[in-house]
């Protein structure tokens, strides 16, 4: 067996698959198309959520609320997970159960109200609340 040296990643994979040319043919195919999949049967078109700004019991920062969501904890798991990616930003998803009702709320870090705005509009969310908001 003799030794090569490695001068890019390629050639470790190259080196890890025995030959160059298997290397280049388990690069999967790209999809043509984007499908939207809804969680449960969950479909965001005309549901309305509350956005504001808090400040109080944090310790002076900023955060973002969109409150009074259905109940549909899958959807908004992953909502949350892709606002806070889109807008660079932490965030969490709150449960409030009382006897009569249970209601989510996402909180993301910092005032991002016109970026969410845009988001969830192009989601078909209507959104209330929002100090600049055209509907």
């Amino acid at each position: 067996m003799s030794k090569k040296t490695l001068s890019s990643l390629s050639d470790l994979k190259i080196l890890s698959n025995g030959n160059e040319s298997s290397a280049a043919s388990q690069t999967p195919p790209r999809p043509t198309s984007v499908k939207k999949v809804e969680h449960n049967g969950f479909v965001p078109q005309g549901v309305t959520i509350k956005m504001r700004l808090e400040k109080n019991q944090r310790g002076g920062k900023i955060v973002t609320v969109l409150y009074a969501l259905p109940y549909e904890r899958s959807y908004f798991e992953s909502l949350t997970k892709e606002l806070k990616n889109k807008v660079g930003s932490g965030g969490t998803l709150k449960e409030e159960i009382t006897d009569k009702k249970a209601e989510l709320s996402i909180e993301i870090q910092g005032d991002h109200q016109s970026r969410l705005y845009n988001i969830l509009r192009e989601k078909g969310f209507l959104i209330k609340g929002f100090k600049n908001c055209p509907t």
